[in-house]
């Protein structure tokens, strides 16, 4: 309440005091407050009443009060618009005590100034009258415009202006305005609530109550209860207030502990809304849910009031996997828990409008603020067709997000009133006015509750503030050191001095000056707006701190004087040195930076900026200049400098950079350069001297590689199997040595043992100039300077790590770099010890599935990038991997991205480029085992080759090759055992190699092979390997049984399928598998196509990659050679088949069988 309003009332009664001369008004006061008045309506200036004496015996009373004349009204009108703020707050139901000072007497004072009479006869003033002079006394205090009407004054008809308009239930569905907004982070939304709303509001019965706090603290209330509901498993905690289709049975039966439990349950509860196949929600006039349509007519439910049941269901879904229900269910989860931060970050408003029913109502819609309406738009958009519509009418998306928010809170609203009301507020819900607000919409048609409806609206219209067509602007003036406040409307685009706008009779923006004078008050400021006495500049620190930001949130602008300085430029600078300050710029030529604080053209250090804020109180000097520091901008500074990297080296600086924190610094032009090279891609020309053409995705990823090599840093290539990651390295290389950079130093490439021989393939194939050598096996010997390129595998580095301390390295090369995923064993700290210039990782696992890896392997290409491992599970791989924190793993991405390339096949610019087909020729090296297998075989055999001829030379001759191709599969398929072991075999380590990566790009594959025995090995290994089920189709399998495993791979779970080629070559098709692999070849090419079409056919829509395995320095390699070298064999059906190596003459022979390379065995 007013103090001011307090004192009119207390003289009302002074005044009638002095007409008293037998003291009735002390018998009047008891009267007035026992329920003796049973009536009392006040019509212009005349007052009837019914108070009660002796029981049973009502008297009527009736006053008149004088109407002031004509020419004491012009007085009281010239005063009042010469006085915008009292005309403002006379608008809001109060009395300036200032009009009072007026030379027209408003008060009564003599018994002229009113004609009383009472049925009791008991002379010129009795008990009666005086208990109605208290009631109106009361009124007066609660409105103590009031006395205006009594004297015959109507501030309507005085200036002429329109009635007050309140919106109805249409206008509020049918708002598609696009909002105002705000941004001031820094201001609780309670607070605003608490500055912009008067206290003790004129609608209100209660003179002692502070409605305004009511308000607020049923919201803070609110606020913690919501998460408590959040939390909530599934119970019967919402059976008494829901009678839907079947009624809650057991409650024991919802103490489920499984999901699939969990679920069961709450789909028994709720209706089985797994087979719903919508769910629209139809709005009444009355703002009731008035139907819930499902798309099953067994479960529409028509209710009186579904808004409670629409909240406890969503409260309930949130324990539930929402993937089995229908997308409007899914959507509105979504919006059940924004509404949830709504609520507990109050950010909700209340709208009052008029029902079709006459009734009104109050509902809560999200604040005006910036950031909640970005999330909106969001659901704006998606938010289905017709999800929630008004009768028959169709509603906008907008309209329909902010009315189910609504609902939502209200359903959670009734929740609340009924189950979780704290007991300091219990005692309010069965008030009128509380449960306008939180509970149901009222009636304000009965006289006692005339008028009320605008007194409501207007109380908060303040909230509403800048959505007005007009905007508030206060502007300091400075006369010395002393401060004044002008206020000015800006009104079509127009300024105008407020007592201007008196004319337009527009009272909504005369009341608004009382805002502004209702937050002076709140945040202790004495100053009189309007008035002359100017403030202190103390005075004025204060109000620049504790007032403007208060302001500005409840939507009135602020602007400093001119004489001042603003601070709005006041930016957080990032200071850099470097080794050659002409040259361009790299993290290797960066030596040293620093952070200071930039406003103007002054800069200061850090502490020097936290010195100069320390006693902070709005202004700060510089040079002897005052400064305006509005506390946004104190905020967000603040905010910037706890957000820079401690610790001041390359690393964190980078990952600062990189990160939405650093948004607001201002940089070096040089370093403003670098970091947008770094999130671009500048093409690079491929190197003239490459053996091959790149696809433009490869291109990309050769020039991101070279341009990260110049900018000082390293790169995870991490693209998907089948992309081609090793001819892009090798194209850097080659663009290495044709730009001399290998000259002095060398390129070290450390592979996994079963793909050395596929690197010494591919080098060869593509890159011809470069000189390699591969430092492997048991007779190895480290090479001289001689090469470019050192190959070598993680064994040998684990094993013999100080010969590759001899060599200037100036690129370190890893594939499969998951195999330095485990920070703390041996052969990673061996790989991380090399020094090396630059380097690069090879992998083609998806990173999100093995985060806890990429530290390990980031911390080899960009060593201390990603700090210590502890800070990178507590900053990183805990809150992804435990807590599935989206906003950690988009930093993750934010900052490793420049770094990390990973294009899939799936990607649509790749697609475009790849053939439908992809056939690579996989090499594998023989195990010792197997190569000695292979040499004594070979020896024993091909001696008796040469002693026989005819048809048994023949017989020799394909008995010979079959041996060596099942030596070259696995040793236990030539030796028929049963204990197989997986190193035993080369090719075996590469197709677990290679299925694992498959297996992890969540792909399937299909393994061809000639033999069924070595299709058993290969199923039994693979399964105890990846431990999931391995299926093998052979001509031994039932058709049943067939049919059954290809349903199962095209429609199911399984990954891996085996097929002897025979059995699997025709009649199948298996589109599920995007891989082919070939794991021993066919003599007659055109089988081998056959097979591969299995996957490869009408119906794949996704790229093939086709594998053929080739045991290298055997007879496969030279058959697969024979066969390239002639295209005729190729194209031509074959039908003798392998009988062509039998017309072999013996040097032919074992020119094709002989070991070759036996030195690389080991």
């Amino acid at each position: 309440m007013m103090k001011s309003d307090n004192e009119i009332s207390k003289q009302w009664i002074r005044n009638i005091k002095k007409i008293d001369n037998k003291n009735h008004l002390a018998q009047g006061l008891i009267y007035s407050n026992d329920g003796s008045i049973k009536s009392l309506i006040v019509a212009d200036n005349n007052v009837e009443a019914k108070v009660e004496g002796a029981p049973g015996d009502l008297y009527n009373v009736k006053i008149s009060f004088k109407e002031l004349t004509e020419d004491e009204k012009k007085i009281l009108k010239e005063y009042i618009e010469n006085n915008p703020l009292t005309y403002s707050r006379l608008l809001n139901n109060q009395m300036p005590s200032d009009l009072l000072n007026a030379k027209v007497k408003i008060l009564p004072s003599k018994l002229d100034d009113f004609e009383v009479s009472c049925d009791c006869k008991r002379g010129l003033f009795c008990k009666h009258q005086a208990a109605v002079f208290h009631r109106l006394s009361n009124l007066i205090e609660k409105d103590s415009s009031l006395i205006l009407s009594l004297r015959g004054l109507n501030l309507n008809h005085l200036f002429n202006s329109h009635d007050y308009k309140i919106k109805n239930i249409k206008d509020v569905l049918n708002n598609d305005s696009k909002p105002r907004l705000s941004d001031s982070k820094n201001i609780n939304h309670l607070v605003k609530l608490n500055y912009s709303l008067s206290d003790y509001p004129s609608f209100y019965p209660s003179n002692s109550v502070n409605f305004n706090e009511v308000l607020c603290d049923t919201l803070a209330s609110m606020s913690k209860c919501i998460y408590q509901i959040f939390n909530s498993k599934i119970s019967n905690e919402f059976q008494e207030l829901i009678t839907l289709g079947n009624t809650i049975r057991d409650s024991n039966h919802y103490t489920a502990k499984t999901q699939n439990e969990i679920r069961f349950a709450f789909e028994e509860k709720w209706c089985n809304p797994q087979r719903w196949s919508e769910m629209k929600i139809i709005l009444d006039g009355n703002y009731e849910i008035s139907n819930i349509m499902t798309g099953n007519k067994d479960n529409n439910f028509f209710m009186s009031n579904l808004k409670y049941p629409l909240f406890a269901f969503l409260a309930e879904i949130n324990q539930i996997d929402i993937s089995f229900y229908c997308d409007e269910i899914r959507f509105l989860h979504e919006l059940y828990l924004f509404t949830a931060q709504l609520i507990n970050s109050i950010e909700l408003i209340p709208e009052f409008f008029q029902l079709e029913n006459d009734e009104y109502h109050i509902r809560w819609i999200p604040s005006f603020d910036k950031e909640i309406h970005d999330c909106l738009e969001h659901f704006y958009r998606r938010c289905p067709k017709n999800l929630l519509t008004f009768n028959d009418s169709n509603l906008s998306k907008q309209n329909q997000v902010k009315a189910l928010i609504s609902l939502i809170f209200e359903g959670f609203s009734e929740y609340y009133v009924n189950k979780a009301i704290p007991r300091n507020l219990a005692g309010y819900k069965n008030e009128k006015y509380f449960r306008l607000f939180f509970i149901k919409s009222q009636d304000f048609t009965r006289y006692s509750c005339s008028g009320k409806q605008a007194e409501i609206d207007s109380w908060i219209s303040p909230l509403f503030l800048n959505q007005k067509d007009y905007k508030l602007i206060l502007t300091a003036c400075q006369d010395n050191l002393e401060f004044n406040l002008k206020l000015k409307i800006k009104y079509d685009d127009k300024d105008y001095d407020f007592k201007d706008i008196i004319n337009f009779k527009r009272q909504d923006i005369i009341k608004s000056i009382s805002i502004i004078q209702n937050i002076f008050n709140k945040t202790g400021v004495s100053y009189q707006l309007l008035k002359d006495k100017a403030m202190t500049l103390s005075q004025y620190s204060y109000f620049i701190e504790n007032v403007v930001p208060v302001l500005r949130e409840c939507g009135i602008e602020f602007h400093s004087p001119d004489e001042f300085n603003n601070a709005d430029d006041a930016r957080l600078v990032l200071d850099i040195n470097q080794k050659t300050p002409n040259a361009s710029l790299s993290f290797d030529n960066l030596v040293d930076f620093d952070w200071k604080i930039a406003i103007g053209d002054e800069t200061f250090s850090i502490d020097d900026f936290e010195s100069l804020t320390y006693n902070y109180r709005g202004l700060v000097v510089i040079k002897d200049k005052y400064m305006v520091l509005d506390e946004d901008i104190l905020y967000r500074l603040e905010n910037d400098i706890a957000n820079i990297p401690q610790n001041r080296n390359k690393s964190d600086l980078i990952r600062y950079l990189l990160s939405d924190k650093s948004a607001n610094i201002e940089m070096d032009e040089k370093l403003e350069e670098l970091m947008d090279n770094l999130l671009k891609v500048s093409d690079v020309t491929p190197p003239e001297s490459l053996n091959g053409t790149l696809r433009k995705y490869q291109e990309t990823g050769f020039s991101w590689m070279v341009q990260n090599m110049q900018l000082g840093f390293g790169s995870i290539l991490a693209d998907d199997m089948g992309l081609g990651k090793t001819i892009q390295v090798l194209a850097l290389i080659v663009c290495l040595k044709e730009n001399h950079k290998l000259d002095e130093s060398k390129v070290l490439i450390v592979v996994p043992t079963s793909i050395l021989t596929n690197w010494e393939m591919e080098i060869a194939k593509f890159a011809p100039a470069l000189k390699v050598k591969t430092y492997h096996g048991m007779n190895r010997r480290y090479p001289k300077d001689d090469f470019d390129i050192l190959l070598t595998s993680y064994s040998m580095i684990r094993n013999d790590l100080e010969e590759f301390g001899l060599t200037d390295w100036f690129l370190i090369v890893i594939d499969e770099a998951q195999n330095i995923k485990n920070p703390k064993i041996k052969q990673t700290k061996a790989v991380k010890s090399i020094n090396a210039k630059h380097h690069i990782a090879l992998s083609g696992t998806p990173i999100e599935n093995h985060l806890g890896e990429y530290w390990s392997i980031f911390d080899f290409t960009n060593k201390g990038y990603l700090n210590t491992l502890q800070h990178f599970k507590n900053r990183f791989l805990k809150p992804i991997e435990n807590e599935h924190d989206d906003f950690a793993l988009y930093d993750f991405k934010k900052i490793t991205s420049p770094f990390i390339m990973r294009r899939l096949k799936t990607d649509e610019h790749i697609v475009k480029e790849l053939p439908d087909k992809a056939v690579s020729d996989v090499y594998c090296n023989l195990s010792v085992k197997q190569a000695g297998m292979y040499d004594e075989t070979l020896n024993q055999m091909m001696g008796e080759v040469e002693k026989s001829k005819g048809i048994k030379r023949k017989g020799l001759v394909l008995k010979l090759i079959n041996s060596l191709k099942q030596i070259c599969n696995h040793p236990s398929q030539f030796l028929k055992t049963y204990d197989a072991k997986a190193n035993e075999s080369g090719k075996m380590e590469v197709l677990i190699n290679l299925i694992g990566n498959i297996i992890e790009s969540d792909e399937k594959v299909l393994v061809f092979t000639q033999y069924v025995r070595m299709g058993e090995i290969m199923q039994e290994l693979l399964e105890e390997k990846f431990s999931e089920e391995v299926m093998f189709l052979h001509g031994g399998v039932s058709r049943k049984k067939r049919d059954e495993m290809i349903d199962k791979f095209q429609n199911g779970d399984v990954k891996i399928f085996i097929l002897s080629l025979k059995a699997g070559g025709i009649g199948l098709n298996l589109t599920a598998a995007s891989n082919v692999i070939h794991y021993d070849l066919w003599w007659n090419p055109a089988v081998e196509n056959q097979a591969t079409d299995r996957a490869y056919r009408l119906g794949q829509t996704e790229n093939v990659m086709v594998y053929r395995f080739i045991t290298r320095g055997t007879l496969e390699e030279r058959i697969n050679q024979i066969l390239a070298e002639k295209r005729e064999l190729v194209d031509m059906a074959i039908s003798n088949e392998e009988s062509f190596i039998t017309e072999m003459t013996n040097e032919e022979l074992r020119d094709i069988v002989n070991l070759r390379n036996k030195d690389n065995f080991d």
